[in-house]
């Protein structure tokens, strides 16, 4: 079906084809110059757009009546595409591997990459991708420069596929590297794989395989993030990468840090060494090259006593600087196990280093060395917060202090148990807006209110009449309400202070089946319910949403029923739309409706991946990321009603996503922090940690498998509900 209509369901929609038409313009496949774009028959190329003042996209309808006028498309569909095409180069996205960047479809070159190799795609590079050099009697050259000795003449008809592969590139993409020498571009064509081709740059630790250059005019250069302005990169100027700052939002290049905002990047950019701005700053830079090519691979990571000295007889020498030569500071006993592993890895000559805290000093030490293969440092075991390779960690089973700071990608590093509230087999968690409260859904139904932050119980179990059931739990946005759900499809809205009860819902307005989630309106006048259990009979296992209207009287608004369970509803930050998704393992289908808040129109629905896992609907965090964040299997979605931008933000390939929470951005511009629980293909899960607007910048990993999370409004705790252990853990920053 076509995204940008409302009220199609899964269906799809009816187009007058003439023989096979692919992209509805009226003319067949056989005799359209762009069979997957549409286009005009009158034309030099037919089938192609042909854009005029009046007619932007070239479509042959008019902007004035096109509703879709940024992108050529067909009549049937009033100018809109019939296949989605973000960077308008005519393929899909669907067959598209480099969906941002305009490219080609021509056979033999990876589809929708640009001809010089030069695309970036989120698909990983597999061993056998290869993009290959094309041509005839080409010299091969010892260097990328015609000075340089030739060293063969290459002849693709006569050479393997292994000696046609292109190993890497110049920034200018004028040469590209094979296996026994360089060749000039414009001696050759490409054909293949050809997307997220690495650069190679002469400088050692330097080659990350990511190019950035300015999206407009310029980009202003800074010595540090926010810094000092000390330079301009300007239009056509591509820069090799060198790396990002921890929230992944600053690129670091020679000549200082640009905001990723204002810049496009290509080749492998999402995989970039982590810096720290203050050493990069003082000119101390020590790059670890990609997948640690000439050294042994890290076994050690950030943490509280993650690491120890592996020999039981030999210190570890302690140094001001990363480096042999730099001034050697102290010490650490044989066996020791180190307090804190700060920051790093640091790779130079042939040793890798971290920076670590041992008793008051903190200085730089070697974990290995390639000249005799050794480790000088191995995981500590499962003491505290033990980090395990590639970056993930069990959390602490005891209690540790707390910074009592937010929650931000830079410090999740140090993300670990604060509090653990032993709770009786908890099912549902919920903060109040005002950072007060926690209340919990447990045992049999029963509700447990606790303070914030101290987490010290509130009295008793609240009381209320018919509580003893709760399903769903929901503060008001000025907290004085709280809104209980339960499991005969009743509700209950309650004076929090007095727990007096302020309304109830009566037989007739009641859900069918047990109520699974709550959601106020950021005004606070209208609640919304949802319904359904896959595991009731027929009559009870179907969806419904009720919404009442809470600000003069409690009264019905709109109820509306789905051909399977909801799972997830949430309102728009703004207020302006309501969205619910459900998904049923029977049907093996999911989807996702959104509606006016207001009067209960619907604005969209579409069928959604179905994956093993329920659907999840939050909020957008900020502005930049729509109105909604959405699951849809192994992905997350931003979505944007009033453009109808349907975009992926994040893909975990072979995963399934089973819970989200959101940490808004604090201030415009600063980062929004998305903590979510993924199911991997080994079958175990794990709760990931990342910035969303660089969900693919190194993320924090926890070894920790909750049933519910949900971040405290102040974004200085996360609580993570485990059914299994009966227990509540309250995560924070400790104070490493």
């Amino acid at each position: 079906c076509d995204e940008h209509y409302p009220n199609l369901g899964s269906g799809t929609l009816p187009v007058a084809r003439k023989g096979s038409d692919g992209d509805g313009d009226g003319l067949p496949d056989s005799a359209d110059g762009c069979a997957w774009i549409a286009g005009l028959m009158a034309a030099d190329r037919p089938g192609c757009p042909h854009p005029s003042a009046s007619d932007r996209d070239g479509d042959g309808i008019r902007d004035s009546r096109d509703r879709c006028p940024d992108q050529a498309g067909a009549g049937a569909t009033e100018g809109c595409a019939l296949l989605r095409d973000e960077d308008g180069d005519g393929v899909p996205d669907h067959i598209d591997i480099c969906p941002a960047d305009p490219g080609a479809h021509q056979p033999g070159l990876a589809a929708g990459c640009p001809a010089d190799g030069s695309g970036s795609s989120s698909s990983r590079r597999d061993s056998a991708d290869l993009c290959l050099a094309d041509g005839e009697g080409i010299p091969l050259y010892s260097d990328r420069s015609s000075d340089a000795a030739v060293i063969a003449i290459f002849d693709a008809a006569t050479s393997a596929a292994e000696t046609r592969a292109i190993s890497g590139r110049t920034a200018a993409m004028d040469w590209y590297q094979l296996a026994g020498g360089w060749v000039r571009a414009a001696d050759i064509q490409l054909r293949g794989a050809c997307y997220n081709i690495p650069l190679v740059n002469p400088v050692v630790g330097g080659a990350t395989g990511c190019v950035m250059r300015p999206r407009g005019d310029y980009a202003n250069v800074r010595e540090a993030p926010q810094g000092q302005q000390v330079g301009r990169l300007h239009a056509g100027q591509s820069q090799t990468v060198l790396g990002a700052n921890f929230a992944g939002d600053w690129l670091f290049f020679r000549a200082g840090w640009v905001t990723r905002a204002l810049l496009e990047l290509a080749g492998a950019c999402d995989q970039l060494p982590i810096l720290d701005p203050a050493r990069v700053a003082s000119g101390t830079v020590d790059f670890c090259p990609p997948g640690y090519a000439g050294y042994l691979p890290p076994r050690i990571g950030l943490g509280r006593e993650s690491a120890r000295v592996a020999s039981p007889t030999l210190a570890n020498r302690l140094r001001a600087q990363p480096h042999v030569s730099a001034e050697q500071i102290g010490e650490i006993p044989p066996g020791r196990t180190i307090d804190a592993v700060l920051d790093g890895p640091a790779c130079n000559d042939t040793y890798i280093w971290w920076q670590v805290k041992v008793d008051s000093q903190v200085g730089w030490t070697v974990e290995s060395d390639t000249n005799f293969n050794y480790y000088y440092l191995e995981p500590a075991g499962n003491e505290g917060a033990t980090e395990r390779a590639g970056g993930e960690r069990a959390p602490s089973e005891r209690e540790l202090p707390a910074a009592n700071r937010l929650i931000h990608s830079v410090n999740a590093a140090h993300l670990d148990t604060v509090r653990s509230l032993p709770i009786d087999a908890p099912r549902a968690i919920a903060w109040s807006p005002l950072r007060s409260i926690l209340a919990l859904i447990h045992g049999q139904g029963e509700i447990a209110l606790f303070s914030y932050p101290d987490a010290k119980p509130i009295g008793a179990a609240l009381q209320l009449p018919g509580t003893t059931s709760a399903t769903a739990i929901a503060f008001s946005p000025d907290e004085r309400h709280i809104a209980i759900g339960q499991s005969d499809g009743a509700l209950i809205v309650a004076e929090l202070a007095t727990g007096a009860e302020a309304a109830a819902s009566d037989q007739a307005e009641r859900l069918g089946a047990p109520i699974r989630a709550l959601a106020w309106s950021p005004s606070g006048e209208a609640l919304a319910a949802i319904s359904g259990d896959a595991s009731l009979k027929i009559a009870r296992r179907a969806g419904s949403l009720l919404v009442w209207g809470v600000e003069d009287g409690f009264r019905s608004l709109y109820h509306y029923t789905y051909p399977y369970p909801l799972s997830a509803v949430a309102f728009s930050a703004d207020g302006k739309w309501l969205a619910v998704g459900g998904a049923s393992s029977r049907d093996q289908r999911a989807g996702l409706w959104i509606y006016a808040a207001d009067s209960g129109d619907l604005i969209l629905s579409k069928a959604l991946i179905y994956a093993g896992a329920e659907t999840i609907i939050r909020a957008a965090p900020a502005e930049g990321l729509g109105d909604f964040v959405y699951s849809s299997g192994d992905s997350l979605f931003q979505i944007k009603l009033e453009t109808t931008e349907d975009i992926r933000f994040l893909h975990l390939a072979g995963a399934r996503l089973r819970q989200l929470a959101s940490r808004r951005q604090v201030l415009p511009g600063a980062e929004a922090l998305l903590a979510l629980t993924a199911r991997g293909r080994d079958g175990s899960t794990r709760l990931h940690i990342v910035n969303a607007f660089s969900p693919y910048a190194p993320a924090r990993i926890l070894d920790l498998a909750p049933d519910a999370i949900a971040f405290s409004p102040d974004g200085r705790r996360l609580a993570a509900l485990e059914t299994r252990k009966d227990r509540v853990l309250l995560l924070g920053v400790t104070a490493a």
